[in-house]
């Protein structure tokens, strides 16, 4: 049951995130920019593999991109845990209740 909640939460916040878009909350990419990349997942936990399956997506986006147009931001969830990894790259907290947090980076990173 709270596996349908959480996903119903998530859904819902997508949504207004989008509506929030279209009604012009966002900034839409313009070229020269730099593309701005969130990488969402289960990091910052002592758990080698997935950080470093992380580090290696931002390494090679870096190259294929040029490291110049990017901005990447990862969600960690303890920074001490990933300390060491995703350099140049800025961190940004995920707390253990994500859902409104998650939302909230998303919308800053889009403008």
């Amino acid at each position: 049951m709270m596996d349908f909640i959480l996903e119903a939460w998530v859904s819902a916040l997508i949504e207004i995130t989008k509506i929030r878009w279209t009604l012009g909350r966002g900034k839409p990419w313009q070229p020269g920019q730099k593309l701005k990349l969130l990488f969402a997942g289960y990091n910052g936990t002592r758990n080698m593999g997935s950080d470093v399956r992380v580090e290696e997506m931002l390494r090679q986006l870096r190259h294929v991109l040029g490291a110049d147009k990017v901005e990447f931001s990862v969600m960690s969830q303890n920074f001490k845990f990933s300390e060491g990894y995703f350099e140049g790259t800025r961190q940004v907290h995920l707390p253990d209740i994500f859902p409104p947090s998650c939302s909230k980076k998303c919308l800053n990173i889009m403008g």
